[in-house]
């Protein structure tokens, strides 16, 4: 049978509404999405299944749907996540002979194949160019795609831990051969359910880096709000929706506060697969403010997140070693993350109590709860491995500099296929225009000195920038090479961020200015002690 058409993926909180409203709204919204595209998720999975079958024949083994629709905590934006297990030492049809094992990469061009014979409207992109090669199935609309790998046995072993987890454990849990039909109520799977689905969609709406773009994998994600969860108390005293939608907020509000004032640095561990455990990883306060970038929490800081299965007493007995979850990513990605947590401290902050955020521009209610998830441009947080039609400016952080230019040339490494470039590559270059930018305006002039025009890899990529013509500037000028204006949002992104880096002393004077003004008088986040946790559990 064939799928239905998919339901869109837009919802917006009505800033004049209850913040509380606002979230349980959001929390039925994906409920509903989830069960409207049902069909086409199952249709899509149930192709690459018997594609796969095919390309495989006697050395397929299993088919298992993993990640967050295994979990049941999708989000309207969710791609579906697959891995595909081989049966080693197959015999071949004559002779008997055992075949050699193939590659994660030939299986996977073998699968794209049958894919392309089966439904020609498909998408196919094989990223084969990491540790993982990763090939990803897109449908004709581009609404709805799935990522599919080879021989990975550990999403599959966290759905189980996560089934394993609930406080209420499903005595007859979904198979994994298959995509579960969602539950009509969206409110059956509890609060915690809840909270993922919507840290969820901020990451996907904010264009958080996920980790076939050099971000941290969504487990990462999934176990700190996880643990954010188990090392708070949320009372809900009656089951109306505003209660619950309250009670929502409070877990997503101390979610933020956590990961914003204590930042993306030190141990969270699972003990025995259960307790959760955070180990402090030890940094310096200077002159008795936040800590600066440049000086002690960028690249220093060590953020480590073991896996659940790895840290039992069953795996101990076998010398199984606690396996690492968070891989290194850049002081440049970091950055990006210790920004957009900030700002959702601010705003799940003021959602909860108005008020509550230090800037006077943050309304409350709706209005901060509308803009916590507000969407983000689809290619803001990714660097293009082509040269972008338009002008693009593009926010860098190397040897303690955070600097703004405008992408003149990008040349991808050898043998790079997708259409961006990883967070982690060493290797590709890209080069900018560096700029000098008005704080109080947003008007970006490019530089005319010797050393205006410098190249950059991908690991010192931050976020794009949006440019637009100067509006002030003579007719006659050519408008590709400047001056521009930055975009509000581009030009709030640039502030903060050099807030982050330098802090207020280390800034011009009209740049620190702006700055002060902006934060009403303080450079760092406003610090809730009654939901921060920064000691072991």
């Amino acid at each position: 049978p064939g799928a239905g058409p998919l339901a869109p993926s837009s919802f917006t909180v009505h800033r004049k509404m209850s913040a509380e409203v606002g979230i349980a709204d959001m929390v039925s919204y994906m409920s509903k999405v989830a069960l409207e595209r049902y069909p086409a998720r199952a249709l899509l999975f149930q192709t690459v299944q018997a594609a796969a079958r095919e390309a495989l024949d006697a050395h397929f083994e299993r088919f298992a749907l993993i990640g967050s629709t295994a979990l049941g905590i999708d989000t309207p934006d969710s791609d579906l996540d697959a891995v595909v297990f081989t049966r080693p030492g197959a015999a071949a049809a004559a002779g008997g002979a055992s075949e050699p094992p193939r590659s994660p990469v030939e299986v996977l061009r073998s699968i794209a194949k049958k894919l392309g014979k089966r439904d020609g409207s498909l998408h196919l992109q094989l990223v084969d160019c990491t540790r993982v090669p990763v090939l990803t199935v897109v449908i004709a609309d581009s609404r709805l795609s799935l990522d599919l790998t080879v021989d990975e046995p550990l999403g599959e072993r966290h759905v189980l831990w996560f089934q394993s987890q609930s406080t209420e454990p499903d005595p007859e849990p979904a198979p994994l051969h298959q995509v579960p039909v969602p539950p009509a109520d969206a409110w059956s799977q509890g609060l915690e359910a809840a909270v993922l689905r919507c840290v969820k969609w901020w990451l996907r709406r904010r264009g958080i880096p996920i980790a076939k773009e050099g971000g941290y994998p969504s487990v990462v994600w999934t176990l700190m709000v996880l643990h954010a969860l188990r090392c708070s108390i949320f009372v809900n005293s009656t089951d109306d929706g505003d209660s619950r939608g309250r009670t929502v907020l409070a877990a997503i509000a101390a979610f933020f506060d956590r990961f914003a004032e204590g930042g993306l640095a030190g141990t969270f561990l699972f003990a025995n697969g259960k307790g959760a455990e955070f180990w402090p990883q030890q940094q310096p306060l200077i002159d008795g403010s936040d800590i600066r970038w440049s000086q002690a929490c960028g690249a220093s800081a060590d953020f480590s997140v073991l896996d659940p299965t790895t840290t039992c007493e069953s795996s101990a007995a076998w010398g199984i070693e606690p396996l690492e979850l968070a891989p290194p990513i850049s002081a440049a990605t970091q950055i990006l993350h210790t920004y957009e947590l900030r700002r959702a401290q601010c705003y799940s902050a003021a959602a909860l109590t108005p008020g509550a955020c230090h800037k006077p521009s943050v309304g409350g209610g709706g209005a901060a709860l509308h803009e916590l998830f507000v969407e983000v441009g689809e290619s803001l947080n990714v660097l293009p491995s082509v040269m972008p039609s338009g002008s693009r400016g593009a926010i860098v952080f190397l040897d303690g500099k955070l600097l703004l230019g405008v992408i003149r040339h990008v040349n991808p490494k050898p043998g790079w296929a997708a259409s961006f470039l990883h967070r982690r590559d060493a290797s590709s270059r890209f080069a900018l225009h560096l700029c000098e930018v008005d704080p109080d305006t947003g008007c970006t002039r490019p530089r005319t000195d010797a050393h205006a025009m410098q190249w950059f890899r991908p690991c010192d990529f931050v976020c794009t920038a949006t440019l637009r013509q100067d509006l002030n500037s003579p007719a006659e000028m050519n408008h590709s090479a400047g001056p521009f204006m930055l975009d509000a949002e581009s030009l709030e992104r640039w502030c903060e961020m050099r807030t982050l880096v330098y802090g207020d002393v280390q800034r011009s004077p009209v740049t620190a200015t702006h700055a002060t003004a902006r934060n009403g008088g303080r450079s760092g986040g406003r610090r809730r002690g009654w939901c921060r946790q920064q000691a072991r559990m």
